[in-house]
């Protein structure tokens, strides 16, 4: 299915969902950057990286 339209939403969008999950990426990684190497991941790098996950999911699909 083509979703394109005439003004090109569809490419923008792609690349504003790209960009904010590169910066949940990110925020994961710093996050766990801050936790010492022997301690679980926090939870919230995990949440940070599932985010990060389904936005690129959605870019997929559209």
């Amino acid at each position: 299915m083509d979703t394109t339209t005439a003004n090109g939403t569809t490419p923008g969008l792609r690349a504003a969902l790209l960009k904010i999950a590169r910066k949940y990426e990110d925020l994961g990684a710093q996050a766990a950057a801050g936790a010492p190497y022997w301690e679980p991941c926090p939870s919230t790098v995990v949440s940070f990286r599932a985010v990060a996950e389904a936005l690129r999911s959605e870019v997929e699909d559209l």
